[in-house]
């Protein structure tokens, strides 16, 4: 439903899995998304934080909380998300990429080149956009594959 851009209806669909009792990560991590896309940040971090106590070893969770982060400017709790990720998963091409981003963000042009560095060998096409359609850790404009 997110990808096809119906996002009341996928939150609708998450908040009622939550309500019977469907607690698993998923529900929480879809839910931040389809926040996230509206550009409700805040709310999309505690859906996602709600994720992660749900199961700690959840890489895209930190990650999108580190998106919103920086979508609020705040880029030093960023990258605390996006270096948690990468504790779990260190071969995360769109984490190293972001967190260059944010490092960049802070003036910090050498750490962030070390990261786009291993976005690259790690996915040697990542200059060319995500693989998949979704699901996309960050939000876009409608009928674009770009991030907003």
């Amino acid at each position: 439903m997110l990808l096809h851009g119906r996002i009341d209806e996928a939150m609708a669909h998450c908040r009622e899995a939550l309500k019977i009792g469907l607690r698993f990560r998923g529900s929480h991590y879809n839910l931040g998304n389809a926040l996230f896309v509206r550009g409700e940040l805040d709310e999309a971090m505690a859906e996602y934080r709600k994720a992660v106590d749900a199961k700690p070893n959840y890489p895209e969770a930190f990650y999108n909380m580190g998106m919103a982060l920086a979508g609020r400017k705040r880029f030093d709790e960023a990258i605390a998300q996006y270096q948690q990720a990468l504790k779990i998963n260190p071969d995360f091409a769109e984490v190293h990429n972001s967190l260059g981003l944010a490092l960049v963000a802070l003036g910090r042009s050498d750490e962030a080149v070390t990261h786009y560095r291993k976005a690259l060998k790690i996915r040697p096409d990542f200059h060319r956009g995500p693989t998949t359609t979704w699901p996309r850790p960050w939000p876009t404009k409608a009928g674009s594959n770009s991030p907003i």
